[in-house]
């Protein structure tokens, strides 16, 4: 079975794939809830980083010793499922805050209004090529639409998000810690003092 890992992912539409926006529009429906990490952008190696805490994280600890903590603070994104309209395959996402945000309004909205999981899907819509000019709007569908028979036995089958970002962090030789938010940082920064 290991040896048809490949074979095994694309049973259920899996493919190891991420979920990454496009220019323009993007059609996915939510299919889980999401976790909340914190994420660096390593400049030396060019890859992003999970945050660990402040007490065990290797570049938040660099970036308290220097000083320089508060322009190397991590940034918020949030790991889920999505099933990617565009091939129908279900893929790890990790979404940004803005995307977030948006949910977070719709959830609260007299037509679009939802507890844990929209009953609909959404379009994300993506202007921009670089970090700094890239900007996301989200619109959600006119009706619900229920998953298909295939689709809930697929997303049954999937690991639990929170222990996909705990094997995240393993992966890159970290440790499992809850993430702390900037009071709680701050706070163990003078602590510390």
């Amino acid at each position: 079975m290991f040896g048809n890992i490949k074979e095994v992912a694309n049973k259920y539409g899996m493919g190891g794939d991420w979920f990454k926006p496009e220019q323009g529009d993007n059609r996915v429906r939510v299919v889980s809830e999401f976790v909340d990490y914190g994420n660096h952008f390593d400049s030396v190696a060019k890859k992003s980083v999970i945050c660990t805490g402040s007490d065990t994280c290797p570049i938040c600890l660099k970036a308290i010793k220097s000083g320089t903590y508060q322009d190397n603070k991590p940034k918020v994104q949030f790991l889920g499922y999505v099933i990617d309209r565009k091939d129908e395959k279900i893929k790890l996402y990790r979404m940004s805050w803005s995307v977030f945000n948006s949910l977070n309004e719709l959830s609260i909205a007299a037509d679009y209004a939802f507890d844990g999981i929209p009953p609909y899907d959404i379009t994300i819509n993506r202007k921009g090529t670089t970090k700094n000019d890239t900007e996301y709007k989200v619109i959600a569908a006119r009706q619900n639409s229920e998953l298909t028979e295939d689709e809930m036995s697929k997303i049954a089958e999937l690991k639990p998000i929170q222990a996909v970002l705990e094997d995240m962090i393993m992966k890159q030789g970290g440790e499992v810690e809850e993430y702390q938010s900037e009071e709680e940082i701050n706070a163990n920064l003078q602590a510390k003092k």
